[in-house]
């Protein structure tokens, strides 16, 4: 089960990671093409759409099915193990109703791993701050953070227009490259601490219950 998550893990960092590098190269697109004569008010609903478009769909679906992936690898690995003891109820424990007994925590286990998020995405969850949501929100803050309106009227002189223009540009296209190098296997990884968390509650389920 380890080699498996350890996979998932690395398909889906690679996955994110082309995700967002997709987002941020047409934000910086959208930055490169902003006019010298236009207020950065211009592009910032350009990247306010991007950036939601980011967050609140592909990376939430490529999440949502990496949970998908690991909660069915999870299903698997404990259908085996509970053949394995059915096995070991029948030949060293035969008073046992062995089917009834592996029926019972099979049907714990499998409430639990509905209700377990192996991923974590969160995005609002009280229960859940840490997930890649506010990760990637932090982020994308400092890049529309950076598009603060430095508009025309601020630019009496036509040099210092240029010059602010530029600074800006570099500025948000600098925030765009944290954006790009985040690492998100931290955010990945919480799958073993969930993964732990599940084998505890099959051992509860199936030694103690």
């Amino acid at each position: 089960m380890n080699d498996k998550f350890k996979k998932l893990v690395r398909t889906g960092k690679n996955n994110l990671e082309d995700i967002v590098d997709a987002s941020c190269n047409r934000m910086e697109s959208i930055i490169n093409n902003w006019s010298k004569v236009k207020s950065v008010d211009v592009i910032k609903p350009d990247l306010e759409k991007e950036t939601q478009r980011l967050m609140t769909r592909d990376i939430k679906r490529a999440v949502e099915e990496m949970s998908s992936s690991a909660e069915r690898n999870t299903k698997i690995a404990v259908q085996d193990f509970m053949t394995d003891a059915e096995e070991i109820l029948m030949k060293y424990l035969p008073e046992v109703d062995s089917d009834d007994v592996v029926r019972s925590v099979s049907s714990k286990i499998d409430l639990e791993i509905q209700n377990s998020d192996l991923f974590s995405y969160g995005g609002g969850d009280a229960q859940n701050k840490n997930g890649i949501y506010e990760a990637l929100a932090n982020g994308a803050i400092m890049v529309l953070g950076g598009a603060v309106g430095i508009g025309i009227k601020e630019g009496l002189k036509a040099g210092y227009h240029a010059i602010t223009h530029e600074k800006k540009r570099e500025e948000l296209l600098g925030h765009l490259m944290e954006l790009r190098n985040m690492d998100m296997t931290p955010y990945l990884n919480t799958v073993f601490s969930r993964k732990n968390e599940l084998i505890g509650i099959i051992k509860k389920a199936f030694i103690t219950d």
